[in-house]
């Protein structure tokens, strides 16, 4: 009876000995699967929209001047959609910001700026983005947040979203002094949805979890209206011609600007 009793004592003390193996074996450090994911940092993106040569910034309600036409243009609505946000590190790898979708509507101040979190820490050499909405997301249904369709952005399921509203008065514009442009297309000879990349040059993008750096981009918005030639030549609410060669304008006076660590 005693080496009976003897026996099960060592069979029980065998298995509480493995059960603590087994728990040590989930230790972070040993790689097992069962530790805190490693500590990442956030970069604040500063998308700062000017009026051409004159560096002002751009203010729903205020009155600029364009240069090539002499066009008076006040804007009432002027929006746009930025996403796909990608960081190019010193070793050649790429981070990407998952569900990286924002618009920014400059009639809500401060949408312009915003964090990219959850960047692993590192010097980065390279930005990238994608200016509009790609085409899974406009064939994807209903969306949430910054896709709502209940922000006023998009058209149908078949012509997708609007990638840049702007709207306002001009006296060059008659009858009425009103203008529209709504540019969107996201497939076929009329897509408007555009990759960027710029690098940072000799200074990188230092990350860390302990600071918060800034990225500034320079959107000039003069730009937009250069593929129009004057406000006068119409509005457009559709994927087509127009919309292709203002948005390629606007996109084309986009720079990456100045980083501060």
């Amino acid at each position: 009876m005693k080496i009976k009793f003897a026996t099960t004592f060592l069979i029980i003390s065998g298995l509480i000995i493995f059960g603590s193996c087994k728990k040590d074996d989930k230790d972070p450090d040993a790689g097992g699967g069962g530790g805190t994911a490693a500590p990442t940092g956030n970069v604040k993106m500063h998308l700062d929209s000017k009026w051409g040569i004159s560096n002002d910034d751009i203010v729903i309600g205020n009155e600029y001047i364009h240069a090539m036409s002499g066009d008076s243009i006040m804007l009432a609505t002027y929006k746009y959609y930025i996403s796909n946000f990608r960081l190019k590190k010193s070793d050649g790898s790429w981070w990407s910001q998952p569900n990286s979708y924002y618009l920014v509507n400059h009639a809500n101040v401060g949408s312009n700026v915003f964090d990219l979190t959850g960047v692993p820490p590192g010097n980065y050499t390279d930005i990238s983005f994608v200016m509009g909405v790609d085409s899974l997301k406009n064939v994807s249904g209903a969306q949430a947040g910054a896709l709502s369709t209940a922000n006023d952005m998009f058209w149908s399921w078949s012509s997708g979203y609007i990638m840049i509203k702007a709207e306002g008065t001009s006296p060059q514009v008659s009858p009425g002094s009103v203008f529209s442009y709504h540019l969107g297309g996201f497939s076929g000879a009329f897509n408007i949805v555009q990759k960027k990349e710029y690098s940072f040059g000799a200074t990188p993008l230092i990350v860390t979890t302990t600071t918060l750096p800034n990225i500034h981009m320079r959107l000039d918005v003069e730009e937009l209206f250069d593929g129009v030639g004057s406000v006068s030549n119409g509005s457009t609410s559709s994927p087509g011609p127009l919309s292709l060669t203002m948005a390629t304008s606007f996109y084309n006076g986009i720079l990456f600007d100045y980083l501060t660590n």
